[in-house]
């Protein structure tokens, strides 16, 4: 079916709203650590508390996930996403008004739960577009929301907060986010016109054409190796750069430990740039598979020099910062995988559980990255990099974790060489 201009404008903005709500998140998801010294200060906590209120964000996010594709496929996605933004001012509104630890960690909750529905109903969105060409550069495009939302959320947010009131500069921060998400999704609801269109379920999305083995497709190993690839080739950006980069990167830059914020911000800016040149050019590459080995190697290798080598130049540390996220990006295969091989009313659904799981190896890591911080048997003290040194061989091992499954991937990958 041929779309018309009445029918795209109304489902970019669809698309576009809940692109910056993932941004949203996303600016929500780094925010301990960036508020880190007021929430240290404020309630009188240490700094691996703070890595602890992200796990609750972390947690809620990533079990909202696994239910968050049966309830857009029941209500609808823009239904969905204005219940969404809703929770999400609910908990802005209560971490202003809390004044103890328990009220912040119950916001953290209700950001994961709510942030949990944003790049499925993006993606899905994309899906229904129907898209001949430039599909991967466009979830490359969405996906790099996120990267934007760590960014802004990074260092311009800190600034901010160092010129006024924190908490004042938080509320006002995400109130009007969250004000322009709402004011791009009614542009939906003005456009379409249709009421009964609004909720628009599973049932009543067009799915023609629609193959009878989707279902044995999607649980073969074709699809599931690069969702396992994803996992461990992202795992690193949940665990390290969102949550612990910063307080390495100050032990680590000695003398330079004022740019350690700027820390976090290279590596999304790599992982933008890498998402936008993989979009351009994984459909246009013959042998993915090689191409996937060479990102994890060159990962693993940048994360080790960052974590094991000492007095690293200040633009070195950088620029391998900038590296390291290049290479993360090639997680990107993993949702046009899940697109390219599932059929329109089940992609909610399908990317639901393929997110769970590009997600749930970082969340893992973080826990395990908090235990072994702890542990008596770490034989150093917290604020000395070599506790860092011991913990982190987890970064480098799963990027051998990755490049080892790339190396098992099908050389004629059908979900990979369909991508466009």
């Amino acid at each position: 079916m041929k779309q018309n201009a009445k029918t795209l404008i109304p489902v970019f903005f669809l698309w576009l709203s809940s692109s910056i709500f993932y941004a949203h998140q996303y600016m929500l998801r780094v925010l301990p650590s960036t508020l880190r010294h007021e929430l240290i200060q404020h309630y009188n906590i240490q700094l691996v508390d703070v890595a602890q209120i992200s796990s609750f964000f972390f947690f809620s996010y990533l079990l909202s996930l696994l239910f968050s594709g049966y309830i857009i496929q029941k209500l609808g996605k823009p239904m969905t996403l204005l219940l969404a933004v809703i929770l999400n001012q609910l908990g802005i509104f209560l971490f202003y008004a809390s004044n103890s630890l328990e009220g912040v960690i119950l916001s953290e909750i209700m950001f994961g739960v709510s942030g949990s529905f944003s790049l499925n109903i993006a993606l899905s969105t994309i899906k229904e577009l129907k898209l001949e060409k430039n599909k991967v550069l466009l979830n490359a495009i969405t996906l790099s929301f996120g990267a934007l939302g760590i960014l802004i959320g990074g260092w311009p947010l800190e600034s901010l907060v160092d010129l006024f009131d924190w908490k004042i500069t938080i509320l006002l921060f995400f109130t009007a986010s969250n004000l322009l998400i709402l004011f791009l999704c009614f542009q939906y609801f003005l456009l379409k016109k249709t009421p009964s269109l609004f909720f628009a379920k599973a049932k009543n999305i067009e799915a023609t054409n629609q193959p009878t083995d989707k279902k044995f497709k999607y649980l073969s190993w074709e699809l599931w190796g690069p969702t396992l690839y994803g996992c461990f080739q992202f795992l690193p950006s949940i665990c390290f750069a969102t949550v612990w980069l910063v307080p390495f990167a100050h032990l680590e830059l000695g003398a330079h430990k004022m740019y350690a914020a700027f820390s976090p911000a290279t590596v999304y800016l790599g992982i933008t740039f890498g998402l936008i040149t993989n979009g351009r050019i994984l459909p246009k590459i013959k042998n993915k598979n090689k191409y996937l080995i060479c990102s994890s190697i060159i990962a693993c290798t940048a994360s080790m020099i960052i974590i094991y080598f000492t007095n690293i130049p200040l633009i070195g540390f950088f620029a391998l910062l900038f590296i390291l996220g290049a290479c993360m990006s090639t997680y990107l295969v993993t949702t046009s995988m899940v697109q390219t091989q599932t059929a329109p009313h089940f992609v909610s659904v399908a990317l639901a559980i393929n997110l769970f799981f590009l997600n749930v190896g970082g969340f893992v890591a973080l826990v395990l990255i908090d235990l072994l911080l702890k542990l008596e048997y770490n034989f150093f003290a917290f604020g000395i990099l070599k506790s860092y040194h011991f913990t982190f061989v987890l970064i480098p091992t799963s990027f051998i974790i990755a490049a080892i499954i790339a190396g098992f991937l099908p050389k004629n990958n059908n979900a990979l060489s369909k991508m466009k």
